[in-house]
């Protein structure tokens, strides 16, 4: 996910390693493919799965269904001024640490099916418009954690239905649903 209200994900990440490395590097020819939704795209496809998607169902928040890596490379050497470089596989996990996994995986996805059957559709800007925008450069990206805002018991979810295929890298959002989630409801079962 990506938005102004993104400060500890893998794209503040990338931004921090592509300023301590003095490049913007992407793995071989960076045709790899990232998927992307922005935080309220996200959100909005939440309200609609837990208001109105039928138990069962499998949803995908993307709006971007595949950018290439080395655009989002391109995009923020452009932004910090610094040479854009491809990395030799071979040397992946040595540029990108623990993020070479990421950096080399090509996660192409749809959102058809979501959007079909919630008529969910994403207004929000793109991942390479978010990042021209200039809200990532700002300050420097940093890992470190701060408070994550806290949902009102009152507003919160009964439960949230085994009905979302996100990637790893979503499930900070549903946590955070889990977390406000009144102890004397039912939890949430674990997403698959």
């Amino acid at each position: 996910m990506h938005s102004t209200q993104d400060h500890n994900g893998f794209i503040p990440a990338l931004i921090s390693l592509t300023r301590s490395k003095g490049v913007a590097a992407y793995v071989g020819d960076g045709a790899n493919r990232w998927p992307a939704v922005h935080t309220l795209d996200a959100a909005h496809l939440y309200r609609l799965a837990l208001e109105s998607a039928p138990a069962g169902s499998r949803l995908h928040g993307v709006d971007d269904q595949g950018i290439p890596f080395r655009e989002i490379a391109e995009a923020i050497g452009r932004r910090l001024y610094l040479p854009v470089v491809s990395t030799p596989s071979t040397q992946a996990d040595a540029h990108f640490g623990f993020l070479s996994a990421h950096a080399t995986a090509d996660n192409p996805s749809s959102n058809a099916l979501t959007r079909n059957l919630l008529g969910w559709k994403p207004v929000q800007p793109g991942l390479i418009d978010d990042l021209g925008q200039g809200h990532y450069f700002d300050v420097p990206a940093t890992r470190t954690s701060r408070a994550r805002p806290q949902l009102h018991p009152a507003r919160s979810p009964r439960h949230i239905p085994a009905l979302l295929s996100w990637s790893p890298s979503h499930l900070g959002l549903l946590e955070d649903l889990r977390a406000t989630t009144s102890p004397h409801r039912r939890s949430a079962p674990p997403v698959s």
